[in-house]
């Protein structure tokens, strides 16, 4: 279900982008998310309260919040407007490469033959994929 959400939610997004900015897209989707997920909220159960979260956990999650993610998906926006939504689906495959790329670099993670051999296959399955 989360490959389908993910197809509506681009491909709905790529007309918006038709109409609107990138910023708008961003904030009104997000709003509408918001809207959709809070009669869930009921049911999760945090471990510990937001109340007793430090200044550091406060500001990690707005840096999070307002800078990275609102950046990535501006870009995305962005690259959204150039690319066709079949081609934005396959690269998405490619974001858990960078993930493990990024935590070797920034959190000195070891990457394992297993991980390698994962990136080669998405690499290649993306280049195929996009090939014309």
């Amino acid at each position: 279900t989360g490959a389908v959400a993910n197809a509506v939610y681009v491909v709905y997004s790529k007309k918006l982008l038709e109409a609107s900015t990138p910023i708008r897209v961003l904030f009104w989707t997000q709003l509408a998310g918001l809207g959709l997920s809070l009669p869930f909220i009921q049911f999760e159960r945090p471990p510990t309260s937001p109340v007793e979260y430090s200044a550091a956990t406060w500001g990690s999650l707005i840096f999070i919040g307002l800078v990275y993610f609102t950046v990535s998906m501006v870009v995305f926006f962005r690259i959204l407007t150039r690319l066709g939504a079949g081609q934005i689906m396959v690269s998405t495959y490619l974001q858990p490469v960078f993930g493990v790329l990024t935590a070797t670099t920034l959190l000195g993670e070891r990457i394992t033959m297993p991980m390698i051999a994962g990136g080669v296959l998405v690499l290649a399955a993306t280049a195929l994929a996009t090939a014309e």
